[in-house]
C-alpha cells in the first residue's frame, strides 16, 4: 500500500468509559484499548468465524456515531456490528 505509514495514526476521541474485550489477536502495539483511547488504530490478525469485539459501558450511553474502516486483502470479508444493551437507552 503506497499510503501505508502516511496516514494519521493518532485520533482525537471522546469515548465514554467502557470495558473492552476482543477475541482478535492484535498486531504489535495496535491494541483495541489503545485505539479506543485514540492513541493508534486497531490492527489484528485475520479474524476467524466467531471472533468478536465487545464494548461494555458501565451505564447506558447514547451512541451518536461510530466509525469503522476496514482493510482486507480479500473483498469477501464482512464486519457485522451489533449494538446490544441490557437496559433500554431511551425511556
Amino acid at each position: 500500500d503506497k499510503q501505508f505509514g502516511k496516514t494519521l495514526t493518532r485520533y482525537p476521541l471522546r469515548n465514554p468509559k467502557a470495558e473492552l474485550r476482543t477475541t482478535l489477536r492484535s498486531y504489535g502495539d495496535h491494541t483495541l484499548s489503545r485505539a479506543y483511547k485514540g492513541e493508534t488504530y486497531f490492527w489484528s490478525f485475520m479474524p476467524l468465524k466467531g471472533d468478536n469485539i465487545t464494548f461494555h459501558f458501565s451505564s447506558p450511553v447514547l451512541i451518536e456515531r461510530y466509525n469503522r474502516n476496514l482493510c482486507s486483502e480479500t473483498e469477501n470479508q464482512i464486519l457485522q456490528l451489533y449494538i446490544v444493551s441490557s437496559k433500554p437507552i431511551f425511556d
